[in-house]
């Protein structure tokens, strides 16, 4: 299995990134020992006004996400790089079996789609949509008047271009062999701000999103954490990550 992620570069000159990305390649060394960890690493695209940076940045990383399924052979874990691994990616290729091509994680939120990790099977269909998905990216990006709007719709780029896609009925896609998509649960596969008060350590989700809050508190070294448990994990990640060529 090959574990993809894009930290843009130079990351290591960044604390901020350079703490990140060294937890993620511990916490996927400790507990998915047989993948591949891939940590591709992009000069940072430059700011393009009136658009918010993160959102360039997003726009980018999918390019990326995008050549990575076009050109997989194995099963394929998409993921930003400010997550940390808790449990083996594959298990979600063992627990759910085939059909399926793409797997997304969703939240019961106003924002329910987490596009932070996506799940998938190498394949024509699931580079299909990947591409188009991409693509969509682009055009709410160029969408000059809306996009902000259209944004907000997901918490986004990314996010609201998939809800996008997924809205539209299959014949209006153009797609003669559209991929089979599988839903997971955030609590159990992608944790992020509305579930870490849930944080289980003795039966810990697939995967922490770190980030807003639980990033400025851990990066802070707050010695009096909101959630010591994550925050405990992080600084054990850290430092196999530290030890990990």
């Amino acid at each position: 299995m090959l574990i993809y992620a894009v930290a843009f570069g130079p990351y290591h000159r960044d604390a901020t990134w350079r703490r990140l990305v060294t937890a993620l390649r511990g916490s996927a060394a400790l507990n998915a020992p047989e993948a591949r960890l891939v940590i591709e690493n992009p000069a940072a695209p430059p700011q393009q006004p009136p658009y918010m940076y993160g959102t360039t940045c997003n726009l980018v990383k999918m390019a990326y996400w995008a050549r990575a399924a076009a050109e997989a052979t194995e099963p394929l874990l998409l993921l930003d790089a400010d997550m940390l691994v808790l449990r083996d990616p594959a298990e979600v290729f063992e627990a759910y079996p085939e059909p399926w091509d793409i797997a997304l994680t969703y939240r019961p939120t106003t924002a329910p789609l987490n596009g932070g990790a996506v799940w998938i099977r190498p394949g024509p269909r699931a580079a299909g949509w990947l591409a188009r998905w991409h693509n969509r990216c682009h055009e709410i990006y160029r969408d000059t008047y809306n996009h902000r709007a259209r944004i907000a719709r997901g918490a986004g780029l990314a996010q609201t271009a998939a809800l996008e896609l997924l809205d539209e009925p299959p014949d209006t896609r153009d797609v003669k062999d559209p991929a089979v998509m599988q839903r997971l649960a955030c609590a159990d596969w992608n944790v992020c701000q509305d579930a870490w008060d849930q944080f289980d350590p003795l039966d810990p989700p697939g995967l922490v999103h770190v980030k807003s809050e639980l990033r400025a508190e851990i990066l802070s070294d707050n010695i009096r954490p909101r959630w010591p448990e994550i925050h405990d994990f992080f600084k054990r990640y850290e430092r196999e990550g530290n030890r990990t060529p």
